[in-house]
């Protein structure tokens, strides 16, 4: 896959013992000053660390195909990001890819109702969008978010709330881009979701015997958790 040259900052390379997550913000697929970037941050899930980004002015589809290729390398991470129509176009193509670990926001104070099916990322409404950015300034004025991304830092210092009818409205400086802060607010905020995954599933592992047969093979595999059922009467 090509990145259409210098395209792709890898600050550390993946690491057996990690887990990985990444978030994007998708551009308008045009090329030039006038056109937003795409980008992809992938994030050490437990060290709340960015390890890599990809940004690239690229068609949407083009796009998918690469933040599939960099997410593949990263242990076949998780990928999230914002479904308003340019998003949704990078998720059908992810699914088109076949691309096995896809970020479903679901709400526990507006669950899915009966018959309706999650959809792949979040939906951009002002109330997500406002605990986004709310929760990534908490962490960058905390120095909780560690990033080596200049690009980041540029776009930070151009980024704020500004007074739109009556409202705080979250937004860059006219002339200015937003895609790499909302691609790292992103990334933040879904850290502590994926972290507290990461955290149930070592959990369980600790919790389970492996019972093993002459030749080393696994036979069995008992849940040591109290009252666990057995997997032949669930």
């Amino acid at each position: 896959v090509s990145f259409y040259g210098s395209n792709l900052a890898l600050w550390e390379f993946p690491n057996e013992k990690s887990t990985y997550h990444a978030w994007f913000d998708s551009g308008g697929g045009g090329v030039g000053d006038a056109y937003d970037w795409s980008v992809l941050y992938i994030m050490d899930s437990l060290r709340e660390k960015i390890v890599a980004r990809l940004t690239v002015q690229a068609p949407l589809r083009t796009f998918a195909v690469m933040a599939a290729s960099v997410g593949t390398f990263f242990h076949t991470c998780m990928i999230g990001g914002e479904r308003d129509a340019r998003g949704a176009v990078v998720f059908t193509e992810l699914t088109d890819l076949s691309y096995p670990n896809v970020y479903y926001h679901v709400d526990p104070l507006r669950p899915a109702k009966k018959g309706e099916m999650a959809k792949a990322g979040i939906y951009p409404t002002v109330e997500h969008r406002r605990k986004m950015l709310e929760e990534f300034k908490t962490a960058v004025i905390n120095h909780s978010f560690s990033s080596p991304c200049a690009n980041l830092v540029r776009e930070m210092s151009t980024f704020s709330w500004v007074k739109l009818q009556e409202r705080l409205k979250p937004a860059a400086e006219k002339g200015q881009h937003d895609d790499h802060v909302m691609a790292a607010a992103g990334a933040w905020y879904v850290t502590k979701f994926v972290r507290n995954r990461i955290q149930r599933q070592r959990k369980r592992e600790e919790q389970t015997t492996l019972v093993l047969g002459r030749f080393g093979q696994v036979i069995e595999r008992r849940d040591g958790r109290q009252g666990a059922p057995k997997p032949w009467l669930v």
